[in-house]
């Protein structure tokens, strides 16, 4: 048979394998048919054509996922939706890199990794910021009803200020409960 190169890629576009035959040094076409292997060793010439061609067959069942990676997917959403184990989505981000590499759009990479990370972590710093505020708000009205219940109950307590015993008293100016001896707000 008479080989060239669209013949090769008419094969393999009708769901022939392509695959490396270690003891020839050469591509061969193989495909089951009624239960038996039918098989085309190619000529050596074409070795490097069959190369690209398996390696962009492989690249292209990922590009979906690639493309769905540059839509900013997480990747638990890329395990999630293309229902990969934990090894196969690292392997994909493997290749995702590579294909970068190879496009020489590194550049793009770098600047989305930088921009997601600043991104995340400026929204982090700003969830805790607000945490914090909460969480002064909660001490700040415990802090309040506690002077509150002790100054009322006229309750005896080691204030953490002078470390005297003493009880609350209200001062009217600063409008609050205050250590009876030194006169500060003990909590």
């Amino acid at each position: 048979m008479e080989w060239s190169k669209d013949k090769i890629l008419e094969y393999v576009q009708q769901g022939w394998t392509l695959s490396w035959d270690k003891t020839n040094q050469k591509y061969k076409l193989q495909k089951r048919i009624n239960g038996k292997v039918k098989s085309y060793t190619l000529p050596k010439e074409f070795n490097e054509f069959c190369k690209r061609l398996k390696e962009e067959k492989e690249l292209n069942k990922y590009l979906d996922i690639f493309k769905y990676i540059e839509e900013g997917a997480s990747v638990d959403e890329v395990r999630e939706k293309y229902k990969l184990e934990y090894e196969e989505a690292e392997r994909v981000f493997k290749e995702y890199v590579e294909w970068k590499i190879k496009e020489n759009k590194l550049d793009d990479l770098l600047f989305n990794i930088l921009y997601e990370l600043r991104s995340y972590v400026q929204w982090r710093i700003d969830d805790i910021e607000e945490i914090e505020e909460k969480i002064g708000e909660r001490l700040d009205k415990a802090s309040r009803m506690v002077r509150t219940a002790f100054g009322i109950a006229g309750l005896e307590f080691q204030c953490p200020v002078c470390r005297k015993t003493s009880t609350l008293k209200y001062d009217s100016n600063v409008k609050k409960w205050v250590c009876s001896n030194c006169g500060k707000i003990p909590f």
